[in-house]
Protein backbone atom coordinates (compact mmCIF):
# COMPACT_ATOMS: atom_id res chain seq x y z
CA UNK A 1 0.00 0.00 0.00
CA UNK A 2 3.03 2.76 0.79
CA UNK A 3 4.80 1.39 -2.17
CA UNK A 4 1.79 2.34 -4.28
CA UNK A 5 1.14 5.21 -2.56
CA UNK A 6 5.55 6.05 -3.31
CA UNK A 7 5.02 5.11 -6.81
CA UNK A 8 2.02 7.31 -7.09
CA UNK A 9 3.66 10.59 -5.04
CA UNK A 10 7.20 10.19 -7.27
CA UNK A 11 4.43 10.62 -10.53
CA UNK A 12 3.09 13.94 -9.17
CA UNK A 13 6.18 14.90 -8.74
CA UNK A 14 6.94 14.37 -12.64
CA UNK A 15 4.06 15.69 -14.06
CA UNK A 16 5.26 15.48 -17.11
CA UNK A 17 6.00 11.81 -17.51
CA UNK A 18 2.79 10.20 -18.78
CA UNK A 19 3.64 6.39 -18.65
CA UNK A 20 4.97 6.78 -15.41
CA UNK A 21 1.92 8.55 -14.02
CA UNK A 22 0.14 6.00 -16.15
CA UNK A 23 1.59 2.80 -15.00
CA UNK A 24 1.37 4.23 -11.05
CA UNK A 25 -2.27 4.23 -11.33
CA UNK A 26 -1.91 0.81 -12.55
CA UNK A 27 -0.07 -0.49 -10.38
CA UNK A 28 -2.51 1.26 -7.69
CA UNK A 29 -5.24 -0.15 -9.73
CA UNK A 30 -3.73 -3.92 -10.10
CA UNK A 31 -3.28 -3.53 -5.51
CA UNK A 32 -6.70 -2.73 -5.20
CA UNK A 33 -7.99 -5.88 -7.56
CA UNK A 34 -6.52 -7.83 -5.26
CA UNK A 35 -7.85 -6.36 -2.24
CA UNK A 36 -11.34 -6.91 -4.32
CA UNK A 37 -10.56 -10.27 -4.97
CA UNK A 38 -9.75 -10.75 -1.01
CA UNK A 39 -12.68 -8.92 0.80
CA UNK A 40 -14.85 -11.10 -1.78
CA UNK A 41 -13.76 -14.04 -0.68
CA UNK A 42 -15.95 -15.88 1.98
CA UNK A 43 -13.60 -17.16 3.83
CA UNK A 44 -12.10 -13.47 4.71
CA UNK A 45 -11.61 -12.95 8.26
CA UNK A 46 -12.61 -9.31 8.16
CA UNK A 47 -16.23 -8.30 9.38
CA UNK A 48 -19.13 -8.13 7.04
CA UNK A 49 -19.06 -4.18 7.80
CA UNK A 50 -15.41 -3.83 6.75
CA UNK A 51 -15.57 -5.83 3.95
CA UNK A 52 -18.56 -3.88 2.56
CA UNK A 53 -16.74 -0.05 3.21
CA UNK A 54 -13.53 -1.75 1.57
CA UNK A 55 -15.48 -3.12 -1.57
CA UNK A 56 -17.17 0.35 -1.53
CA UNK A 57 -13.51 2.12 -1.49
CA UNK A 58 -12.48 0.07 -4.09
CA UNK A 59 -15.36 0.93 -6.73
CA UNK A 60 -14.46 4.71 -5.91
CA UNK A 61 -10.89 4.21 -6.60
CA UNK A 62 -11.85 1.54 -9.83
CA UNK A 63 -14.15 4.66 -11.48
CA UNK A 64 -11.22 7.42 -10.35
CA UNK A 65 -8.22 5.36 -12.03
CA UNK A 66 -10.35 5.42 -14.75
CA UNK A 67 -10.76 8.74 -14.83
CA UNK A 68 -6.68 9.01 -14.35
CA UNK A 69 -6.49 6.73 -17.33
CA UNK A 70 -8.48 8.65 -19.83
CA UNK A 71 -7.15 11.92 -18.91
CA UNK A 72 -4.09 11.58 -17.17
CA UNK A 73 -3.41 14.39 -14.98
CA UNK A 74 -1.06 14.32 -12.10
CA UNK A 75 -3.50 16.51 -9.61
CA UNK A 76 -5.86 13.39 -9.92
CA UNK A 77 -3.09 11.19 -7.94
CA UNK A 78 -3.77 13.10 -4.65
CA UNK A 79 -6.54 11.42 -3.83
CA UNK A 80 -5.55 7.86 -4.86
CA UNK A 81 -2.18 8.45 -2.71
CA UNK A 82 -4.43 9.70 0.91
CA UNK A 83 -6.56 6.81 0.35
CA UNK A 84 -3.22 4.19 0.33
CA UNK A 85 -1.50 6.52 3.17
CA UNK A 86 -4.97 6.27 5.43
CA UNK A 87 -5.43 2.50 4.58
CA UNK A 88 -2.30 1.65 5.31
CA UNK A 89 -1.60 3.19 8.55
CA UNK A 90 -4.97 1.92 9.89
CA UNK A 91 -3.43 -1.32 8.90
CA UNK A 92 -0.24 -0.62 11.13
CA UNK A 93 -2.15 0.93 14.03
CA UNK A 94 -4.27 -2.40 13.84
CA UNK A 95 -1.15 -4.53 13.73
CA UNK A 96 0.71 -2.52 16.56
CA UNK A 97 -2.04 -2.75 18.76
CA UNK A 98 -2.52 -6.54 18.23
CA UNK A 99 1.13 -6.90 18.99
CA UNK A 100 0.52 -4.94 22.02
CA UNK A 101 -2.43 -6.98 23.48
CA UNK A 102 -0.11 -10.67 22.65
CA UNK A 103 3.07 -8.55 24.07
CA UNK A 104 0.53 -7.83 27.60
CA UNK A 105 -0.97 -11.49 27.50
CA UNK A 106 2.57 -12.90 27.92
CA UNK A 107 4.59 -10.26 30.42
CA UNK A 108 4.87 -11.99 33.44
CA UNK A 109 2.92 -10.15 36.40
CA UNK A 110 4.88 -7.42 37.93
CA UNK A 111 3.02 -8.62 41.52
CA UNK A 112 4.35 -11.99 43.74
CA UNK A 113 2.07 -13.47 45.76
CA UNK A 114 3.17 -15.00 48.84
CA UNK A 115 0.84 -16.88 51.20
CA UNK A 116 1.33 -16.57 54.82
CA UNK A 117 2.24 -20.27 54.92
CA UNK A 118 5.37 -19.82 52.94
CA UNK A 119 8.97 -19.34 54.37
CA UNK A 120 11.45 -17.79 53.22
CA UNK A 121 14.74 -19.17 53.85
CA UNK A 122 18.22 -17.78 54.45
CA UNK A 123 20.40 -20.35 54.64
CA UNK A 124 22.53 -22.20 52.14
Amino acid sequence: MIQAAKRLDDAVRQPDDRDGLLAAARLNWKLWTIIQADILDDESALTLEVRQNLLNLSNFIDKHTVGIITTPEASKLATLIEINKNIAAGLFDSMRNAAAAVSEEKAPSDTASVSSDDTISTSA
